[in-house]
Parts: C-alpha cells; sequence; structure tokens
C-alpha cells in the first residue's frame, strides 16, 4: 500500500482534504489458483467549520479494482457518498 492525502486549508479551502491510495495483493496459494489484486481509491471529505453545519462531515470516494486470477481479469469500479452527522444526545 502507498498512497497520499492533502488538506486543502493553505490554498484557502478550510474543511477540505483529498486523498489517494494504491494498494497490491496475491497470493499463489497451493489450494486455489494464483490472484493478483491492485486497486486506487480516490477520496475528498469536507468537513464544514461553521457553527449551523458543526458535526457535518461529507465524503466522496472512487475505487477502481482489478483481480486477475487464473489469467482471468475482472475489474469493479464504485463511487461512495457518504453523510455522516454528530449528535450530542447528552
Amino acid at each position: 500500500m502507498v498512497g497520499g492525502s492533502y488538506v486543502f486549508t493553505p490554498l484557502g479551502l478550510p474543511g477540505i482534504a483529498a486523498s489517494v491510495y494504491y494498494y497490491q495483493g496475491w497470493t499463489g496459494a497451493s489450494a486455489g489458483p494464483p490472484t493478483v489484486e491492485n486497486e486506487w481509491d480516490f477520496t475528498v471529505d469536507w468537513r464544514p467549520s461553521f457553527i449551523p453545519l458543526s458535526g457535518l462531515w461529507l465524503r466522496g470516494r472512487y475505487a477502481h479494482s482489478s483481480i486477475n486470477q487464473n489469467n482471468s481479469l475482472s475489474t469493479i469500479d464504485e463511487v461512495r457518498i457518504t453523510l455522516n452527522y454528530a449528535v450530542k444526545l447528552y
């Protein structure tokens, strides 16, 4: 796994951060065919700093995964939008 992230506050965009990660894994177990999997994840987070939206966190993520098993390649593209909101109960 290798990746990096950046917080955009120095560019005048407080509360916005982005990251990219690359994963690679493989197995050569004798119980099954050799498998190699690669994945890219791209993420953007927004955590607003103004009081009316305090506790809100919005995340957008795109992921691309490719799996090569026994010389058969399959790919998966996935988009996720996640909304979190912290509520203080007591």
